[in-house]
């Protein structure tokens, strides 16, 4: 009983701290980071760049096999393993909630749509976040969101993780989570040199970080995985009317 209640409150406290950090990103990067929720306006662009660059470093970290020890440690040792991705969730959802909530804007705009085409760039920056949505799903929302490690202790059962997704936005490319991410960035319909600095580093990230994900996939499950790469692309999708224009040619 005790395991259990310590997986459903740590497993509250992931589920809150991911809605609040989704909800301050969509704002946040809806105004091209230029309306600080709690900024540290003592620091500025150090701050700024600190809680850009924590995010995808301890991200990756904890991916890793060290990573993951330190996932479990917190809790007793039958449920450590366990709750890894709950763990890996709540510290993700406070590393993208910090960065939103403690950004100092430096003030300037260099592009904001007005009437209709603001209208427009609502539509797809609100439709990068639906595809993102998806990419989620399909790779396994109880994971991606840290429910299958809290629910497994309640069930008392090993946590059944999903294998690698080949269908769906997978058959158009390997990593549509990274790349729905990425769009979700790069939608945004405000821009300034706040957005440019979080899409310098973080889309760039985007476009190496699945680097270190294929290492593990390659590791687990070897020429299944190896086949899916050579003919699915990395990251940008083929576009089934282009290829087929391109053969006629």
């Amino acid at each position: 009983m005790r395991n259990k209640v310590i997986a459903c409150s740590v497993g509250a406290l992931c589920h809150t701290v991911f809605l609040l950090a989704i909800s301050a990103m969509a704002y946040m990067l809806f105004y091209g980071l230029t309306r600080g929720l709690l900024p540290l306006q003592h620091f500025g662009r150090v701050t700024n760049a600190a809680l850009l660059v924590q995010f995808p470093v301890f991200h990756s970290f904890f991916l890793s096999r060290r990573g993951r020890a330190i996932l479990a440690a917190p809790f007793p040792k039958e449920i450590g393993a366990n709750m890894q991705t709950t763990t890996f969730g709540l510290i993700a959802s406070i590393q993208l909630l910090a960065v939103f909530l403690f950004w100092v804007p430096e003030g300037s705009i260099w592009y904001a749509p007005k009437g209709n085409l603001l209208v427009a760039w609502t539509v797809v920056y609100v439709a990068s976040w639906l595809l993102l949505a998806r990419a989620l799903a399909e790779a396994g929302l109880a994971m991606q969101t840290g429910y299958l490690g809290w629910r497994s202790v309640v069930a008392n059962q090993r946590p059944q993780y999903p294998k690698p997704r080949f269908e769906g936005l997978h058959r158009m490319c390997r990593h549509p989570i990274y790349l729905s991410f990425a769009l979700v960035i790069l939608t945004a319909p405000v821009w300034g040199v706040d957005h440019v600095m979080l899409a310098l580093v973080w889309v760039t990230y985007c476009m190496v970080g699945p680097r270190l994900k294929e290492k593990r996939f390659l590791a687990y499950y070897g020429d299944e995985y190896e086949r899916y790469r050579e003919r699915t692309p990395y990251l940008i999708p083929r576009i089934p009317f282009l290829r087929a224009w391109t053969a006629r040619r």
